[in-house]
């Protein structure tokens, strides 16, 4: 199982590509502003998103008629106005407040509101990626590397606080996720990624090539307060939400995927190369690498699949539980120059729709925004890439070869990964 360079994916961008977020109208009422008089934005259909930044008193009729209204920012201010709004704003289904904040607590126990931040804190990540170079046992990869740098690039553009390292042993990597844990609060986002080898029982290996288990990556996980995102690009990385129990709803046929992809590509093409072959694996499907794991002390508190189960765990795998996860040289054109670079198809993907190419390390349009309003929720990003992956026009497909990306929770449109402010002013 060489990992030659050997396919070579071409994606045709359309040139000055922008966020879709972009669009979106927005209003910033100054920190100083006090009151808000009636009638003052009455009938202003193409706000999106209202922006407070203190204690602004509005008076009711201020935003008559303005449906548009989706999403209200509060950056401080305990007694911001957000109950006035909701009453006169039935749209509203995003809110970002203070933690503790009256504005945070109202919007809580609001049912309309589908969502809730807090704009006191930034989310934070912590990025793992490893290469094996020093693991005689295990074939070095490129694309890791790579990967890692494209969500790192993603989630700055999104305010997010980012750890990032190559380097960490499997016992590190857990560590790591603990002292996450141990630095979070209640209302925090965390994301978690990993990519790199994966094992058939679903454990990820350090750079060590030892196991990180993952009852242990469970155990870690739920050390973490509040709502953790969880992306993984490894083989059978779908143990992380299935224990790999068969049955009708696990199994997903090629027909299945067939019959369900979508055959839109906005404004993509992929093609092959003539005379290239297949892409390569992610896996750790070599010698030693399928060792017995250490006996850790203490033993797991959780069983691997409650990963899936916990509340607050939004998790995102390349693979199903029995499949490997594929990577290649990816070539882009845009804006008239060409771009080459090894990245995993799961994450290339990902951030691909969630307004990053990783190939050509530019900002683009938000492909997984399917309603065009600005917001990607958590399942709108994993079914595009779940389309991207198994389309039958795509590189994959036309190579024989499956790639099924899983998530929980399902249908869940709750949770906004994609947030466009606030913390582009702050």
């Amino acid at each position: 199982m060489k990992r030659g360079k050997c396919l070579t994916i071409v994606f045709l961008i359309l040139l000055g590509l922008l966020p879709a977020c972009s669009l979106a109208s927005v209003l910033t009422l100054p920190k100083a502003l006090t009151l808000i008089h009636k009638d003052a934005f009455a009938g202003n259909i193409g706000l999106s998103d209202v922006i407070i930044q203190g204690n602004t008193e509005i008076e009711n009729g201020a935003f008559s008629g303005c449906s548009g209204i989706n999403a209200v920012h509060i950056l401080s201010g305990e007694k911001a106005p957000l109950e006035s709004l909701l009453d006169e704003i039935d749209n509203i289904q995003y809110v970002s407040a203070p933690g503790g904040s009256e504005a945070y607590i109202t919007a809580l126990q609001t049912e309309t509101v589908l969502d809730v931040h807090r704009s006191d804190r930034r989310s934070r990540a912590l990025i793992i990626y490893q290469s094996y170079k020093n693991v005689d046992s295990l074939k070095t990869l490129t694309g890791p590397a790579n990967d890692a740098t494209a969500v790192y690039r993603l989630l700055k553009q999104w305010g997010v606080a980012v750890r990032k390292n190559g380097g960490w042993t499997a016992d590190e990597m857990v560590s790591q996720i603990q002292w996450m844990g141990e630095t979070s609060e209640e209302g925090d986002i965390t994301f978690i990624y990993f990519s790199g080898h994966g094992k058939t029982n679903g454990s990820l290996l350090g750079s060590d090539g030892e196991e990180m288990t993952l009852s242990e990556f469970t155990d870690a996980v739920a050390t973490i307060k509040g709502r953790k995102v969880i992306l993984v690009d490894a083989c059978y990385s779908g143990r992380l939400i299935d224990d790999g129990t068969e049955n009708d709803s696990a199994m997903i046929s090629r027909s299945f995927i067939k019959n369900n992809a979508l055959t839109n590509q906005s404004e993509t093409n992929e093609t092959l190369e003539e005379g290239e072959s297949f892409p390569e694996r992610f896996t750790a499907n070599l010698l030693s690498a399928f060792k017995a794991a250490s006996a850790k002390p203490g033993g797991p508190l959780r069983a691997p699949t409650q990963l899936a189960k916990d509340t607050g765990n939004y998790v995102m795998a390349a693979a199903r539980y029995d499949q490997e996860s594929w990577e290649a040289q990816l070539t882009i054109r845009y804006n008239g120059d060409t771009f080459s670079k090894q990245m995993g198809f799961f994450t290339y993907y990902l951030c691909r729709g969630l307004g990053w190419d990783g190939v050509a390390d530019v900002q683009t349009a938000v492909q997984a925004d399917a309603d065009s309003n600005g917001y990607v929720p958590f399942n709108e990003a994993f079914e595009y890439v779940r389309d991207q992956l198994s389309s039958e026009d795509g590189a994959l497909a036309k190579q024989g070869l499956i790639q099924s990306a899983q998530v929980t929770p399902e249908n869940d449109y709750r949770f906004i990964p994609l947030w466009h402010l606030p913390y582009a002013i702050q």
